[in-house]
């Protein structure tokens, strides 16, 4: 599979892109009433979403922060990643966004900054079966990234990131991850669409230690 050209390098890969984490979070203030619950289908689980990439390009609550395979199977859609190509308000106002996302704009489809206030989580879980996979993801930590008061475990290993780094991630592998501190932890998740310019955008811009 093409995806596994990235994978042969490890399963939490390091890239050169960065932006100033700092300065988004002072951006993205004006969007604190536009987050919604993410996964609206377990709403039990404080866990919540602000779109940078979505269907409609508005910032009102759909399927870009939910399980697709759920979406689909409870409204009778037929979602697929391609689908999710509109920016919103969130790129358009946000210049550290823009920085992180328009040279993977080619392949980026549904984005979002994820946030998982104190006690949010996800269980153990793998993203997508090989077999159906249109996507990877890539991640980037905004605040409180590492052990403790956060965790994000991948198979048996925790990992740890450095703020305002973008990252590959092999998330069709079982992981989990958790907040137990009493500060929001934040990340933008991008899911990249598989194709050659994805594959070469990532394996050209790995951090070479």
């Amino acid at each position: 599979m093409l995806v596994n050209k990235i994978w042969q390098f490890g399963d939490h890969i390091e890239l050169r892109d960065r932006i100033d984490q700092k300065k988004l979070l002072a951006e993205i203030k004006q969007f604190d009433k536009d987050w919604h619950q993410y996964n609206v289908f377990k709403p039990e689980i404080k866990r919540f979403g602000l779109d940078i990439i979505n269907e409609s390009g508005e910032l009102v609550p759909g399927p870009a922060v939910n399980s697709l395979i759920e979406w689909n199977k409870r409204y009778g859609t037929e979602w697929t990643e391609k689908d999710f190509t509109e920016t919103t308000p969130v790129y358009d106002k946000c210049p550290e966004i823009q920085k992180l996302i328009d040279p993977i704009k080619g392949f980026a489809a549904r984005t979002h900054i994820l946030k998982l206030p104190q006690g949010g989580f996800f269980p153990p879980h793998r993203d997508n079966n090989w077999y159906e996979q249109e996507t990877f993801r890539l991640i980037m930590p905004l605040t409180n990234p590492n052990p403790r008061p956060f965790r994000f475990i991948l198979e048996d290993k925790t990992l740890y990131w450095n703020l305002g780094k973008l990252y590959a991630v092999n998330t069709t592998k079982e992981h989990c991850l958790f907040n137990m501190g009493n500060v929001d932890s934040l990340w933008i998740v991008v899911n990249a669409l598989i194709t050659q310019e994805a594959i070469e955008y990532v394996c050209n811009n790995m951090e070479i230690t």
